[in-house]
């Protein structure tokens, strides 16, 4: 069955990495708002005003996360969406409700 995959000598593509999840994420924003590079990053998704969305399943270096965190803050901002249901199966993790 014919399929596509991505070339193994383009490593740069920018989806060679991502998992379906974090597609999935992506998809939800507005066509041309995925991948857009402002400064020294990309945003996963750069909503209206400049603030960028971040979707991160996997482990992140504390000084990286720091990092794109203040890259982003000169930008206009940006929000995190950790993936955390695996955590919180192994309850690793719980749930509170908020303050609001």
């Amino acid at each position: 069955m014919w399929h596509w995959a991505h070339r193994v000598a383009a490593p740069d593509c920018p989806v060679s990495r991502e998992a379906a999840w974090h597609l999935e994420w992506k998809a939800l924003g507005f066509d041309g708002t995925q991948e857009v590079r402002v400064g020294n990053r990309c945003a996963d998704v750069l909503a209206p005003g400049g603030y960028a969305v971040e979707f991160q399943a996997s482990a992140l270096d504390p000084a990286d996360l720091r990092a794109r965190e203040d890259d982003w803050a000169g930008q206009g901002g940006m929000v995190w969406v950790f993936r955390a249901d695996r955590h919180y199966a192994e309850e690793r993790i719980e749930l509170e409700p908020s303050l609001a």
